[in-house]
């Protein structure tokens, strides 16, 4: 998939009105890059993240999540400071098989800015009524109800 990704990577570097402060790109299980992924981690506009372990669907979140919160605990060690406030970093997680409108990050951070303690999204789907009685799966049993 990895050759495959120059069109999103595009779209979200250099096709935005506001550009994010990073964008990270997850990889598991894949060693070499293409010359673009480097290029451009070199130059600083791409970060790239080996994971060690496939979490699965969650992994391109989880692997940003830690980077950030060690990125953080890092500075405020430097800097000799506790945490004692909330952390301000938006994360868009997005998939790797899209061409993005140039408006993106700038619909999504808007829309945080007016809903500061919500989730946005992009896109999505609404649920039917019906899906909000469904019980949690079964840990034990590795299955749902």
């Amino acid at each position: 998939r990895i050759n495959y990704i120059y069109p999103t990577l595009e779209s979200l570097i250099f096709n935005q009105t506001i550009k994010a402060d990073e964008v990270f790109l997850t990889i598991s299980g894949e060693t070499s890059l293409p010359e673009f992924v480097s290029n451009w981690t070199q130059r600083g506009m791409l970060t790239v993240l080996h994971a060690e372990i496939d979490y699965g669907s969650i992994e391109k979140l989880l692997h940003v999540l830690i980077h950030e919160s060690q990125s953080t605990a890092l500075r405020l060690h430097l800097a000799r400071e506790t945490p004692t406030v909330k952390g301000n970093t938006r994360i868009i997680y997005l998939d790797d098989d899209v061409i993005y409108p140039p408006r993106l990050v700038e619909s999504l951070v808007k829309a945080s800015n007016k809903y500061p303690e919500r989730a946005v999204a992009f896109s999505g789907c609404k649920l039917r009524s019906h899906f909000r009685q469904i019980a949690h799966s079964d840990i034990n049993k590795n299955r749902h109800p």
